[in-house]
């Protein structure tokens, strides 16, 4: 009968007994090349409570002996580690591999119309625009390159030949009087056709 009651006293100790915390710390690195997973879920598995790594793949977290931690993130297969029960120290610490997981997805063709027949009714009433042909021909019309020859202003050629000859007619009449254009027949046409366009009175 005593040796019932210590049995019973046993188990209603071991019932009790709370359990010891360990302060959990490690390093998150890839399997493949040994660099740091950044912001990686790392969490108990007894109560989803963690926290996520640093930018260098460091976590620490309080852990129970013989809790079981969950390591996670995007593109990475989870991991499970189980907090050792026989640790002596109230700190461990470990390296961490984890593995990425291709996940490949079917391919998804998005479409604008919802229905066959809507792509049908928006493609009949499609109205192109002219093709390259007939902008050509447009274009090369004798009355269309007639008019724009017309406000076509003078190219870099003509341009650098009028300012020569503007600059050697200057040089030519240094040092001697300048010429009076008042009997100049060019000049009284040009002042004439001014006059009566009306542009004098413009200005």
């Amino acid at each position: 009968m005593q040796c019932l009651a210590q049995e019973r006293n046993d188990f209603l100790i071991d019932s009790l007994k709370v359990p010891e915390v360990v302060q959990f710390s490690g390093v998150l690195v890839t399997g493949d090349s040994l660099l740091p997973v950044p912001y990686s879920n790392v969490y108990r598995k007894r109560d989803n409570t963690g926290v996520i790594s640093n930018v260098l793949g460091f976590f620490t977290l309080p852990a129970f002996k013989g809790d079981t931690i969950v390591f996670s993130n995007v593109g990475y297969r989870n991991v499970n580690y189980v907090i050792p029960e026989a640790l002596e120290d109230k700190m461990h610490s470990i390296v961490q591999l984890i593995s990425p997981d291709t996940i490949r997805l079917a391919n998804v063709n998005v479409y604008p119309w919802p229905s066959r027949s809507a792509f049908k009714n928006d493609f009949l009433a499609l109205e192109l625009g002219e093709d390259n042909l007939a902008r050509l021909q447009r274009n090369l019309d004798p009355l269309e390159m007639k008019k724009r020859i017309a406000f076509l202003g003078p190219d870099g050629s003509s341009s650098a030949s009028f300012a020569m000859n503007r600059e050697s007619l200057r040089l030519q009449n240094m040092g001697t009087a300048q010429n009076i254009s008042l009997m100049n027949p060019f000049a009284w046409a040009k002042f004439l056709s001014a006059l009566k366009n009306g542009d004098l009175g413009r200005q």
